[in-house]
């Protein structure tokens, strides 16, 4: 969390931000174009896995190595993540790094939502899984009653 923001119970707000993910169900990412604009796009990411601590660790999702996304992730793996949560009206937004997963690791991360995609599984040639580890969280919501940034020094 940033400083000055108001917040007295992280663990709590985390959750919330976590659930607010799980509603969203897909997410917009962000990165750096070769001609230095930035590049969106929607993507599926895999759910959480909360069960052991309040964190959002990582954020693991599906794409083709021969992607225009994931050649800007080799080139430069700065991207921010953005979940929004209509019904709710609440958003999360994660900027951090993107690590490409090995072998090993992006079977184990395979989630079967993608399997329209990537007929094969995670056997599929072009099946890449990459992971964003997330360096800062911003986070506004009604169903939870997190302020958008009104009261906020740090927000626009």
């Amino acid at each position: 969390l940033l400083p000055g923001a108001l917040c007295m119970d992280v663990d709590g707000m985390v959750l919330e931000a976590a659930e607010t993910m799980a509603s969203a169900q897909m997410a917009s990412l962000s990165t750096l174009a070769p001609d230095g604009s930035i590049d969106a796009r929607m993507v599926y990411p895999a759910e959480l896995d909360n069960s052991s601590s309040p964190k959002i660790s990582f954020i693991n999702f599906a794409t083709t190595n021969k992607s225009r996304k994931y050649a800007e992730v080799l080139a430069n793996p700065a991207a921010t993540m953005l979940y929004y949560d209509k019904g709710g009206k609440g958003q999360v937004i994660l900027k951090g790094k993107i690590e490409i997963c090995n072998a090993s690791e992006a079977t184990k991360g395979w989630n079967d939502v993608w399997l329209p995609f990537y007929p094969d599984g995670p056997k599929t040639s072009f099946y890449a899984l990459l992971r964003l580890i997330p360096t800062r969280l911003e986070f506004s919501s009604d169903r939870f009653g997190v302020d958008e940034g009104v009261h906020r020094k740090d927000w626009r």
